[in-house]
């Protein structure tokens, strides 16, 4: 309370020449105002945060009421509480192993978790239902590339033949009198 009342103090020192067309602000050291060091802001800081901390456990206070507070669980809610961990970890264990299978179907690093929700929330096997909906959805597969497209936005002809080179083969599409 005191040092409030020192910065009010400081704050309302009034002036001089109050009330005349010359009065100009107060620029300089005032009068009755002090200017804090380092030292003297830590040590206030320090005591305000030692006064707000006056009355709260130490870490050491904090941990032996945590030990007490377990030993005063029944057995039955340990088990509980063994329980339900053990589901968790039930739940996160059977989650990696249906993304470790969309892994090994091929599915696109960045679309396997997504994948792998789809198929779980499909009712059934997992691996059956992963098969099916893989089938439907080619795109997901890293090996499966969409078709290439010109400059102009619009899928290319893809020659392929069986015998011979490139060339060969659009030669055989431009004259194909020339290999019969």
């Amino acid at each position: 309370m005191d040092n409030e009342n020192q910065t009010n103090q400081t704050a309302e020192v009034p002036n001089e020449g109050a009330g005349t067309a010359d009065t100009q602000p107060a620029t300089g050291n005032v009068e009755g105002s002090k200017t804090l060091t380092q030292e003297e802001a830590q040590k206030m800081a320090d005591a305000i945060v030692a006064k707000k901390l006056k009355g709260m456990p130490t870490k050491e206070e904090v941990q032996e009421y945590k030990d007490w507070k377990e030993a005063q669980k029944t057995e039955e809610q340990k088990r509980a509480e063994r329980d339900a961990q053990s589901a968790i970890q039930a739940k996160e264990l059977e989650d990696a192993k249906k993304e470790l299978a969309v892994y090994k179907r091929g599915v696109n690093s960045e679309e396997a978790e997504f994948v792998a929700y789809k198929v779980s929330k499909m009712e059934g096997d997992f691996e059956t239902n992963l098969e099916e909906f893989l089938k439907a959805n080619p795109k997901y597969i890293g090996g499966a590339k969409e078709e290439p497209t010109g400059a102009t936005g619009l899928p290319t002809e893809k020659i392929q033949s069986k015998t011979g080179s490139g060339v060969e083969a659009i030669l055989k599409a431009k004259h194909p009198e020339l290999y019969k």
